[in-house]
């Protein structure tokens, strides 16, 4: 028995496994201790007796046969009043893009909801769910679509300042983090005719000026 979570564990199996008088032991001994542990500290306090509940092949198929999966309400809820309002072609962006998003949701359980999240990490994970699902997914030079369209390998080289010596290392990358240019107003220089600085007037970033 592993003692931290209580599970079985078989040694001809070589795996953990489930049997139904062990896991019946162990949730009779939690139920004791849950109820010492409420007579304690609520002394006198009459309780219901717990019986607990197994279904049975009768209940089992009646909860297989009228069981289905909801899909997320709030989704629901905005897809419908989307349509009110837009044309044929946005209720089938949005409601692509909310099918999308519903997708991660049930994909990565740390981006579900409804705080505030990271763009960047959003976007990693939605990459790896993506190759994960490809048919032609594989550990090693991969040729699913993702690869195929974001993969690349980054260089990163070292210098030494004493000797010179140059130290390169490569990794695989998917994305890679670009740095934005200031756009204010900045001086070019001296001009030495006029003895005055000439100021000139960034334009917006480009990619190229980020890669650069």
């Amino acid at each position: 028995m592993e003692l931290s979570r209580c599970g079985l564990y078989c040694n001809q199996c070589k795996d953990f496994i489930f049997d139904r008088d062990f896991d019946a032991l162990h949730n009779g001994e939690v139920l004791r201790n849950s109820e010492i542990i409420s007579m304690v500290q609520e002394p006198g306090q009459k309780r219901p007796r717990y019986v607990k509940w197994y279904a049975g092949t009768k209940e089992s198929a009646l909860i297989r046969s009228g069981t289905k999966l909801k899909p997320c309400q709030v989704i629901s809820t905005a897809l419908k009043d989307v349509k009110k309002k837009a044309n044929a072609w946005d209720v089938r962006w949005i409601s692509s893009s909310l099918s999308f998003l519903h997708t991660m949701w049930m994909s990565s359980s740390d981006l579900a909801g409804y705080a505030q999240q990271d763009a960047h990490e959003f976007f990693i994970s939605a990459l790896n769910q993506i190759h994960a699902k490809s048919p032609l997914a594989k550990a090693h030079y991969c040729n699913c679509v993702i690869h195929k369209t974001f993969a690349g390998i980054l260089q990163s080289d070292v210098t030494c300042l004493n000797c010179a010596n140059v130290t390169s290392a490569f990794d695989p990358i998917l994305d890679i983090s670009l740095d934005l240019r200031p756009t204010k107003r900045s001086k070019s220089g001296v001009n030495k005719v006029r003895g005055i600085h000439d100021e000139k007037n960034d334009g917006p970033n480009s990619l190229t000026d980020c890669l650069d």
